[in-house]
């Protein structure tokens, strides 16, 4: 009996030193713990490197908003892995906060967006299999007077202009530089081909002219057959033709 009273009273020191839990805020749409957290590769558009994020875009939702409470958390950018890994985390509330935060939205709550620039080109090293952007909720916990939730509603990457990110066009491609092509021919390399050119027709018609002595002895008269072929070779040859008549 007494081994009985004895277990009953542990029992119920043990459950008297358990702590409540309280449920605090927290990110509706979490992906990880209370926090929500999204893969910069998931986000970046087609053809744009980490490199291309100057700034990221952070909107959320709270329909239960008290601007008496207001709620703040944090930004995370996280990249690189094990002893490579960095955490760069910034804070963010309403305007009015007197504790300071990095970023700030309108006390009234009237645009739950906030704008984090990227310091030190941190999505810029390659692979981004690691790189990720989380948000944080902090307040309002169980301490405060009203406990609710906010969603995440867009994460959005932007260039040096605080413009969004948009797919590039692909690089348009050109010929290999190994790949051969056919040179153009010097100014030396064409006058030699046009002086070749004139003396094999020089050295033609000097033969035309032989043959056409001896097939007419008598006469003189060209063979007009000879003559035509005399003239056509002068002609391929870029040689300039021009006829007479013969003086009698």
């Amino acid at each position: 009996m007494k081994m009985k009273k004895f277990l009953a009273a542990m029992a119920a020191l043990a459950m008297a030193t358990v702590p409540t839990m309280a449920v605090n805020a927290k990110i509706t749409n979490c992906n990880n713990g209370e926090s929500y957290s999204v893969p910069i590769s998931e986000l970046l558009p087609e053809g744009c490197t980490g490199a291309d994020i100057k700034y990221v875009g952070f909107k959320f939702s709270c329909p239960d908003y008290d601007s008496n409470v207001g709620c703040n958390g944090g930004i995370v950018f996280n990249t690189g892995s094990g002893d490579d890994k960095r955490w760069d985390s910034k804070k963010w509330s309403n305007e009015y906060d007197p504790q300071g935060y990095d970023y700030t939205y309108p006390a009234d709550g009237s645009d739950f967006t906030i704008i984090r620039p990227v310091e030190d080109d941190a999505f810029s090293r390659e692979p981004l299999d690691y790189a990720e952007i989380w948000v944080q909720h902090w307040w309002p916990n169980e301490t405060a007077s009203k406990v609710y939730d906010i969603t995440v509603e867009e994460i959005y990457l932007m260039d040096e202009n605080q413009q969004r990110l948009v797919a590039k066009a692909p690089a348009e491609t050109t010929p290999s530089e190994t790949e051969a092509t056919t040179p153009a021919p010097s100014e030396t390399e064409a006058t030699t081909a046009s002086s070749a050119a004139a003396t094999t027709a020089a050295t033609t018609t000097k033969a035309a002219a032989a043959t056409t002595t001896k097939a007419n002895p008598t006469t003189g008269e060209s063979n007009t057959g000879v003559a035509l072929a005399v003239t056509a070779a002068m002609a391929a040859a870029g040689v300039a033709v021009t006829f007479g008549k013969k003086k009698k």
